[in-house]
């Protein structure tokens, strides 16, 4: 966009040039400005970046496995008990990891385009994913079958979470709609190959948005959906499938929310780099929290409910203490963008990921660094 605006002014200093075209050519500059905003990802201040290839290091060295296990965009998935992590290879795979044993469960392959989310089910059985295709797909954790692909949005799948009773899935997408998908559905046994088949189950869409719908969460209750977009916050009640209220006061896009473990506390992180602290039901605005200095990518709360963890543009992961507002400790400037966050069950470990696909496990409150996994742009061989 620069480059174009800067070539308009070269060209308006070397001739002559009627003032409608230049006023025409600022004109169309504005308007790709504008779409390329509306088309932002969460955790991307540009959008998407290159795809990369990641080596990923055990405390004792170097492990090549584990390195062909993660590479490719960002997006990652912690099961409820912390033992299994998904996350996207460069070949568009899925690769299904146990953090306990090192091992490599499953390569998951069914997309054709990137991958922008992952979600793990409460039970640790089943993964969605998601991403530019439109579609949503489910797998079977402990086989690594394809379930289902459910379809029915119109763009991008930015975002996904599943209920705490693991009957609703949410996608949010760029069509400015969220998605439940009934998953109360007899999964297939058998031949994989009939259970690789496309279905429609009961779906609600929920509209209101203005702009893509960049986050969700639900409460651990399952009362309640979080929605975040652009323009503004939603809260839905997942019994009645309505809107409750709409949550504004951020100056830019929002581009993560997380719920506390009571269900009673909502934070949002924006673009505007702050991060707000609201109440829930009622939405009323606790603390506002400022100290980065770009937009805020990711946030994460803590199982005690009392720490909050956010990442952020500025390239910082800082830990919030969310009975006083105050900020506890902020992590070493990190080498790129951090953009995802997750945190273990027993609240003790934290799991980072950013640009250039460097994933990192961090103790939690220390915020000493336990692994680092790093990624050099080299073709890795495909796990076999």
């Amino acid at each position: 966009m620069f480059s174009f605006f800067s070539a308009v002014m070269r060209a308006k200093g070397k001739c002559r040039t009627n003032p409608i075209s230049i006023l025409i050519a600022v004109g169309i500059f504005l308007i790709l400005g504008t779409a390329t905003r509306a088309l932002q990802l969460p955790g991307h201040p540009r959008g998407e970046t290159a795809e990369n290839r990641v080596d990923i290091k055990s405390e004792s060295g170097v492990a090549p496995s584990l390195a062909q296990a993660f590479s490719g965009r960002t997006a990652i998935a912690l099961s409820p008990d912390g033992t299994v992590l998904a996350g996207v290879r460069s070949d568009g795979a899925i690769a299904i990891w146990n953090l306990k044993t090192d091992q490599l469960l499953h390569a998951l392959r069914g997309h054709d385009q990137p991958i922008l989310a992952l979600a793990i089910g409460p039970d640790g059985k089943t993964l969605a994913s998601a991403g530019r295709d439109r579609i949503v797909k489910l797998w079977s954790l402990d086989t690594g079958a394809l379930l289902y692909t459910f379809v029915g949005h119109t763009s991008w799948v930015q975002s996904l979470t599943i209920s705490p009773d693991g009957k609703t899935l949410a996608s949010g997408s760029s069509d400015r709609t969220v998605k439940l998908w009934s998953l109360k559905i007899d999964f297939p046994t058998g031949n994989i190959r009939q259970a690789q088949r496309v279905v429609v189950p009961r779906i609600t869409t929920l509209k209101g948005h203005d702009a893509p719908v960049y986050s969700l969460a639900i409460s651990p209750n399952g009362y309640f959906l979080v929605s975040s977009s652009w323009d503004r916050m939603k809260l839905w009640d997942l019994r009645t499938e309505r809107e409750l209220l709409t949550l504004s006061g951020q100056s830019l896009g929002i581009n993560t929310v997380a719920i506390g473990p009571n269900s009673q506390l909502l934070a949002s992180g924006s673009s505007d780099k702050t991060i707000k602290v609201w109440s829930l039901p009622r939405g009323k605005l606790r603390w506002t929290l400022t100290g980065h200095t770009a937009g805020v990518s990711a946030v994460a709360i803590a199982p005690d409910g009392k720490t909050l963890v956010s990442s952020s543009w500025d390239n910082t992961i800082r830990l919030w203490n969310l009975q006083t507002g105050q900020l506890r400790h902020t992590f070493p400037r990190q080498p790129s963008i951090v953009e995802t966050l997750a945190i273990s069950p027993d609240g003790k470990t934290l799991v980072s990921g950013g640009w250039g696909h460097i994933i990192k496990l961090w103790q939690l409150p220390t915020g000493q660094e336990l692994r680092t996994l790093a990624a050099p742009p080299r073709q890795l061989p495909p796990i076999q």
